[in-house]
């Protein structure tokens, strides 16, 4: 459990790092640009984050799994996985492009703005290669790299502001700190395998993962429309200014979405081995407790979201941002269910319920954009935030009980939102946050 908590200390340190660079940025951004200009910037990266999945890293923890099963063929595993990352990666940036196209433009956006953003979507095959660090329980390396990469991007971000750059040369700035992360990773993998097997591509093994990668896929498309989607249609149906105030709340309810990233790649590998003992008790009680920690940290991350996002807008953003405050709160409250819905998506993979994952979030992705066209015209950013609660909470936890498969985790889910068992896991987290510092 030490080693866990030491993981989770690395991962989420270096994303709480990488959470207050860009919450310096985006609040002097958001000053910068203006609520119209940045509602401009948030389409074009909500546009983006949309066709992003189709670069498979939707892959990650089956990945993960086969690495935590075979170290020895990483190289080959991964050499495999890139196989199929980086030509979807090319097949996402083709198919952004083409909807931009086609789109009416917001005042602000252009193809060339969105082509220059989605240079950071040809990096992430390159940045996924990172989850070996995760997979070995050694993530300290690639967190160094990237915590370099970011204070060097902060840093050329606020040159960028200092000297009045117009909005291209942020977006540029974003694509080449994704481009160097890319570029860590690649050369860190290389480094620490070096001698361990061969970059070999496997027919066998690029099978299994265009077979399973499929319904992840489609899962991850539905997950990022009923995420990003909202940006976009606010874009299509409000006015800027309205997107830029939504802007604001999403990317400061976003500050805590590394949380359970962080928890998901600490203590997956974990259940992995719980689950290859064949012990179910033992596999449920490691899920019920990495759902406990996810409901927990989260609660705790909405919290604090809410109050500290609230406070940010009123004493740094000024009046023109002040409709950002009830869209924050509401978003907040959706972080527990997205912290299921990662935590859920490790237990779909270990089964191999893979088409499971779309079913789900296509479930939410359908009921955000009928609600969103319902709430959008009448109430604006509020009428976004609330589809996007209603459709978390409904992804992430309600189709456990819709479809009679998942009943088992679901009641796992309920069990760990015991008030005292969460009061436990919290203590549990202090201390074990505490213990992996000594």
């Amino acid at each position: 459990m030490k080693q866990q908590f030491t993981n989770f200390g690395w991962l989420g340190g270096e994303r709480v790092f990488r959470l207050a660079a860009g919450f310096v940025v985006t609040i002097l951004l958001a000053r910068y640009l203006g609520a119209d200009q940045f509602g401009a910037y948030g389409y074009i990266l909500g546009l983006v984050a949309v066709f992003a999945p189709l670069a498979l890293t939707c892959l990650d923890q089956a990945v993960t799994q086969k690495i935590v099963e075979d170290r020895a063929k990483a190289r080959q595993l991964l050499t495999t996985v890139l196989a199929l990352r980086v030509p979807g990666a090319i097949l996402a940036v083709a198919a952004c492009i083409v909807t931009m196209s086609v789109l009416p433009n917001p005042e602000g956006t252009s193809v060339e703005l969105v082509a220059i953003a989605l240079l950071s979507v040809l990096a992430l095959p390159f940045q996924s290669l990172s989850v070996f660090f995760n997979a070995i329980e050694r993530p300290k390396l690639i967190v160094t790299a990237g915590a370099i990469v970011t204070l060097i991007a902060t840093f050329v971000i606020l040159s960028c502001i200092a000297s009045r750059q117009p909005m291209g040369a942020f977006i540029l700035v974003r694509s080449g700190e994704a481009l160097a992360l890319g570029a860590a990773a690649v050369i860190l993998f290389l480094v620490v395998t070096r001698g361990t097997g061969a970059l070999r591509f496997d027919p066998d093994l690029f099978r299994y993962f265009l077979k399973s990668s499929f319904p992840l896929l489609l899962a991850s498309i539905a997950s990022a429309i009923y995420m990003r989607i909202d940006q976009v249609m606010l874009g299509q149906m409000a006015d800027l200014t309205e997107l830029g105030s939504y802007t604001v709340a999403v990317r400061i309810s976003d500050s805590a979405l590394f949380i359970p990233m962080a928890i998901q790649a600490a203590f997956f590998p974990a259940v992995v081995r719980a689950y290859q003992t064949q012990d179910q008790a033992r596999f449920a009680a490691s899920l019920k407790s990495l759902f406990g920690f996810m409901i927990a940290a989260m609660s705790l991350a909405a919290i604090g979201v809410t109050a500290f996002g609230a406070l940010v807008t009123e004493l740094f953003l000024g009046p023109s941002y002040n409709d950002a405050i009830p869209m924050i709160a509401l978003l907040a409250l959706a972080l527990p269910s997205v912290g299921l819905g990662v935590a859920r998506t490790g237990y779909l993979t270990l089964h191999g319920w893979f088409w499971t994952a779309p079913l789900g979030t296509a479930t939410g992705a359908v009921l955000n954009i009928g609600l969103n066209l319902t709430l959008i015209p009448p109430f604006g950013g509020v009428g976004a935030a609330v589809a996007t609660l209603v459709s978390y909470f409904v992804a992430g936890v309600g189709t456990c009980f819709l479809f009679p498969w998942l009943r088992e985790a679901g009641w796992i889910m309920i069990a760990s939102a015991n008030p005292l068992y969460l009061l436990r896991r919290s203590i549990d987290l202090w201390n074990g946050l505490r213990s992996a510092e000594a």
